[in-house]
């Protein structure tokens, strides 16, 4: 895992979070191992309305508590997923689209979500970032 390999600590947890119990599992073993849980960042492309929704009201329920709930809304980001379904004309077509003339990397998503988790955000909670490079600004 890059994240390890560049000297700081993850795990691998598999729940289906529509199941309660994986998910008092996922807390479980996530708490045994980093210390109690302070922050939430969303992500995942599909369903974004209806995790925007669930940020905020997680957001809401959550902050008594001291855990600040936020996520991203990453754009077109060039990942092996594009590499993998997106052609390099369909690349160049959204690049084409986005007000900044190219697509994202996981470097500039992972910084966001590094704002998000560190003390510059201390006062965000039920927020939705995104990471678009201008695309579908309204």
């Amino acid at each position: 895992m890059k994240i390890v390999s560049g000297g700081g600590r993850a795990i691998i947890v598999q729940a289906d979070v529509t199941r309660a119990s994986e998910v008092q599992s996922l807390i479980e073993q996530t708490v045994a191992e980093f210390g109690p849980i302070d922050i939430l960042v969303n992500n995942y492309s599909a369903a974004k309305g209806g995790l925007i929704t669930f940020t905020k009201g997680l957001a809401k329920e959550l902050a008594p508590f001291g855990v600040r709930v936020n996520a991203v809304s990453p754009g077109v980001i060039d990942t092996p997923y594009h590499e993998q379904f997106s052609s390099p004309e369909m690349m160049k077509t959204y690049a084409g689209m986005i007000p900044l003339g190219r697509v994202g990397t996981p470097g500039e998503v992972g910084k966001v979500i590094c704002f998000l988790a560190s003390g510059a955000a201390s006062y965000l909670a039920g927020e939705t970032i995104e990471i678009k490079g201008g695309m579908f600004m309204d």
